[in-house]
């Protein structure tokens, strides 16, 4: 009996064995797989995924394996056979999903088709979850009528009405079917209440004029409430309905009871997006309402700074419109000398003062009062910079160089931006003297912390710097061009730019000087010397690093003296060529005015 045991463990032993080390193989060729699957080489990863399941096809990780890089590899046709040689053994509702997916991306249309009717059957014991998997499915596969019509059944098993109300709304959009789409939308709002995924999912409805006012209509015949005033009120700020925005605007006030507060965010994003006109209405209407009291200094100020931004906007200057808004900015601070916003009011009325009124002086006063009186706030802050810069406009650069090392001292987390700005602009004052080595220290203490308004700024000069190992006489022309450009003596500036765009060696260097040349003649009247500057730099279109900038200028030159058709050719040029420029936007925004469509 014992022999008999002995006999059998031995065998036992014997077949454990080969099996152990048969399965350590597997294992080896299964991590070999995964780790060319991760980096990349499906081909490889297939194979090995393939041996391994036709070795183990009881093995769900394997056939998972062979799915993902076949799938990956795009050979559905080969793919299909594993999957239904699976699904006659082993057959699963995800299984049947899947088939349906490969045999329709193999191109079988019809194999498709059964495979999905399957599913259907295999889960019809969950009919709603089963219809909305396989409308997932076909919505994956760019089938958005199938979809549109398998959540409709999963809608119907569910017995919600507004089931499913978000996917079918995208899939309703991606048809251009409207007029559902529209109704799915508001059935999200009416379910989540989330005003930002509404107003997105409407946008892409409002494509053309017809479907803009069947959005109106909707929302024109929903009921009153707070949220559906300020749904309306986006509306017709989308759809340019001012009035009506207004309208819609003070009933949400009205019945948040919020007296004034609804109507001032409408201003404030009014002036944001330029329409001073609009915005000027509202906060006349918050400083003439009584029940307003609350808002009334961020109505005054409000208005006085759509006032600035319009002086900004106009082509001539107008020394009684900049008299006016600087009285109207000193009645904020008279009247309300302690509140935050009267610091602003000075900031401001000191720029005005010396932007528009030329009253250096005037300005530089303004700024002593507002870095004294209200120390420590970013108005303050941001004064002592300007502050800073017109001592240099003065030639005064121990005072302005004072006054920066009083700014980056601050330790205020909320003015760490002036702070690394005021590093820089110590920085400058050493470049412009030519004591590069101790403008480079400055440089690299405000690049020392990435993302600030600073950062860029440092990077930049640091760069220009270093070519001076080269390039010497140039970056110093470079410099002296930017301290007499910073004193605003124009024509000085254009013509050492230029020098220094000629002496250069380096492309960049030279186009940087070309623009900044023809930037200096324009202020100083000479828009034509501007334009033979910027010919320099579109020669070198779309290789310059400076071409957007110089087309965005010559398309600025040519709207002056009306010629508009060519400006619209050149605005269409740097959309081309620099599809990736920050100027993008704002030449969108430029080519819909110049063809009258904004």
């Amino acid at each position: 009996m014992i022999r008999w045991i002995t006999i059998i463990a031995c065998l036992l032993i014997c077949i454990g064995v080969p099996m152990r080390a048969q399965q350590e193989v597997l294992s080896e060729s299964y991590k070999l797989a995964q780790t060319y699957e991760r980096t990349g080489d499906m081909r490889n990863a297939s194979r090995l995924y393939q041996e391994l399941y036709a070795k183990r096809p009881n093995e769900q990780r394997y056939f998972e394996g062979v799915v993902r890089t076949l799938m990956a590899l795009q050979q559905y046709t080969s793919l299909l056979p594993l999957i239904e040689q699976r699904m006659s053994t082993q057959p699963t509702f995800d299984l049947s999903v899947l088939e349906a997916q490969v045999a329709w991306r193999a191109g079988d249309q019809a194999h498709a088709d059964r495979a999905w009717e399957a599913a259907a059957r295999i889960g019809a014991a969950d009919e709603e979850n089963t219809y909305a998997v396989i409308a997932e499915s076909q919505a994956g596969l760019l089938l958005f009528q199938r979809a549109i019509a398998s959540y409709q059944k999963a809608r119907a098993a569910s017995g919600v009405a507004t089931a499913y109300c978000v996917p079918l709304s995208s899939l309703y959009a991606a048809v251009g079917d409207y007029r559902n789409g529209i109704r799915e939308t508001m059935s999200v709002y009416e379910e989540s209440d989330n005003q930002g995924v509404v107003q997105g999912r409407l946008s892409t409805f409002m494509l053309n004029d017809t479907a803009k006012a069947y959005v109106g209509t909707v929302l024109e015949s929903a009921d009153d409430t707070p949220p559906m005033f300020r749904l309306r009120a986006w509306y017709y700020r989308e759809t340019k309905q001012w009035d009506k925005a207004v309208v819609q605007t003070m009933k949400l006030d009205e019945a948040l009871r919020t007296n004034g507060q609804e109507l001032l965010l409408f201003a404030d994003a009014m002036r944001r997006e330029g329409n001073l006109e609009v915005a000027q209405k509202a906060y006349t209407t918050i400083i003439n309402t009584r029940s307003f009291e609350r808002f009334k200094l961020s109505g005054l100020y409000g208005y006085a700074r759509v006032m600035e931004q319009t002086l900004r906007t106009q082509p001539q200057l107008n020394d009684q419109q900049a008299k006016a808004i600087v009285e109207q900015y000193r009645s904020i601070i008279t009247s309300y000398p302690q509140h935050p916003l009267a610091a602003e009011a000075l900031y401001h009325m000191a720029l005005v003062t010396d932007e528009y009124l030329h009253d250096v002086d005037g300005a530089r006063e303004m700024l002593m009062r507002l870095t004294n009186q209200y120390r420590g706030t970013t108005s303050a802050a941001d004064g002592a910079l300007y502050l800073a810069t017109l001592y240099l406009v003065l030639d005064r650069t121990d005072l302005a160089a004072s006054t920066l090392a009083s700014v980056a001292t601050f330790t205020q987390s909320n003015l760490s931006d002036q702070r690394d700005l005021a590093l820089v602009r110590l920085g400058d004052i050493r470049f412009y003297e030519g004591a590069l080595d101790s403008a480079l220290v400055y440089y690299r203490r405000a690049a020392e912390r990435p993302g600030s308004a600073a950062t860029n700024d440092a990077l930049e000069r640091m760069l220009i710097i270093e070519l001076a190992d080269r390039d010497t006489s140039a970056v110093r022309i470079f410099a002296r061009a930017e301290f007499r450009a910073l004193q605003r003596a124009h024509r000085e500036a254009a013509t050492l730019f230029a020098q220094a765009a000629d002496s250069t060696r380096d492309a960049d260097l030279r186009d940087r000087c070309r623009y900044q040349a023809a930037e200096q003649f324009l202020l100083s009247g000479g828009a034509g010397e501007a334009m033979k500057q910027l010919s320099t730099i579109l020669d070198r279109v779309p290789d310059s690093i400076f071409g957007d900038k110089a087309l965005f200028m010559s398309a600025t030159l040519q709207e002056k003296v009306g010629d508009r058709t060519g400006a619209i050719q050149t605005l269409s040029i740097l959309l081309a060529q620099y599809p990736r420029s920050i100027l993008i936007p704002e030449t969108r925004d430029r080519i819909r005015r110049l063809r009258g469509d904004a």
